[in-house]
């Protein structure tokens, strides 16, 4: 994504954009935050570099003051996928055998404070169920271990599970959205299942260093509305079904500073702490 970004926007502003891969993103944001407001700095990010702020005690930075929000680029919804064996076909028969075997449930992630066990926390605080978190070095080894049935369940991305719902590998439980997903039309949304607060999303969002003025941060805004509206990228986030969005600076902020709240809550109430 990043990539088809930078070569649309060559194209557009009449400057190279190079790509550097830099993680963790706790690196990459610092780097991010202490560079020069003149826009040319840029930093393609999902959620991550807001929780770590609720993660971490010694981030060198605050991710909502010293980062400036350009453009979300695209969101994919959150989804519930479980093993086949568990004998569960819905939300709420799952909500009731967790109630019924509490501890007894497990679900895997990614690791500690990564998007899917923030997904899986959020479930858990908002149906009451104790259900046993497992974290992996990465959401690969988990999957792998949910398709052999070590691990029940998963709170991953529409993006990274399809294959293996298409091929019927996994159940899908329900989508962690207002809207079904046009990837799996069939899926419930959890405010169908009686959740409607259980909302979730892995997202993109374009941001620079923080203080960058409004007449640098604008044009930027509209090279991604431009680069989304491109037939290479459109056809690339829809075929990774994910939703275009390119939303302004003040409207991403806006965004950015609810996704904080709610995040840093989860962290809270389930004590998440990363040494």
């Amino acid at each position: 994504m990043a990539r088809l970004l930078a070569n649309s926007f060559t194209q557009s502003l009449g400057q190279r954009f190079i790509v550097e891969n830099r993680t963790p993103v706790l690196v990459a944001g610092e780097i991010v935050a202490k560079a020069p407001p003149d826009g040319k700095t840029l930093f393609l990010s999902t959620a991550t570099y807001l929780v770590n702020r609720a993660l971490y005690k010694n981030m060198s930075y605050d991710p909502l003051q010293d980062i400036a929000t350009i453009s979300l680029v695209g969101s994919t919804p959150i989804i519930m996928v479980s093993h086949p064996s568990l004998p569960v076909t819905s939300v709420k028969e799952l909500i009731a055998l967790a109630k019924k075997n509490p501890g007894a449930l497990n679900f895997g992630s990614g690791g500690n404070g990564s998007p899917l066990h923030l997904a899986g926390e959020l479930f858990k605080q908002i149906a009451k169920v104790d259900i046993v978190h497992v974290a992996y070095r990465g959401t690969a080894p988990a999957a792998i271990d949910l398709l052999s049935g070590q691990v029940q369940l998963m709170f991953p991305s529409v993006i990274s599970m399809y294959p293996y719902i298409k091929a019927g590998k996994l159940r899908v439980l329900a989508v962690f959205s207002p809207q079904r997903s046009a990837a799996i039309p069939d899926v419930p949304t959890t405010a169908e299942a009686g959740l409607p607060d259980l909302t979730a999303s892995i997202w993109f969002g374009l941001l620079t260093s923080g203080n960058t003025p409004r007449a640098i941060t604008e044009p930027l805004h509209q090279a991604v509305v431009k680069a989304i509206q491109t037939k290479e990228l459109n056809d690339r986030l829809l075929r990774d079904n994910v939703d275009p969005i390119g939303s302004s600076p003040e409207e991403f902020a806006s965004f950015a500073a609810a996704e904080y709240a709610k995040w840093s809550a989860v962290i809270r109430v389930a004590n998440i702490k990363i040494n």
